[in-house]
């Protein structure tokens, strides 16, 4: 493949591509590099975030435990009653809907 570019002063008169079918996979890949943002959401982490909303929402305090097995997240109801906050998630607002 090679570029021919023909310039009249400082302006390009005319661009001419030798093997188009480099030239339409070369567009294509561009064009998709330019619709892409960069940004990659973790469906753990926003269903997550889902969870503490919730738990707020229903006037419950977020909280971190640390066990042998690892940290959980729960939500301390206003009654006194901890929660798992993704199971309290999940049965009352997916299971829901």
């Amino acid at each position: 493949m090679f570029v021919k570019v023909r310039s009249q002063g400082s302006r390009l008169k005319a661009l001419s591509v030798k093997g188009s079918g480099y030239t339409v996979t070369l567009v294509a890949i561009l064009l998709l590099a330019g619709c892409a943002t960069g940004e990659r959401v973790d469906s753990q982490t926003s269903m997550r975030g889902a969870a503490a909303e919730y738990c707020k929402s229903i006037a419950g305090q977020t909280e971190v435990q640390e066990t042998r097995l690892g940290s959980g997240r729960y939500c301390r109801l206003p009654g006194g009653q901890l929660e798992n906050e993704w199971m309290l998630y999940r049965s009352e607002r997916l299971d829901n809907d």
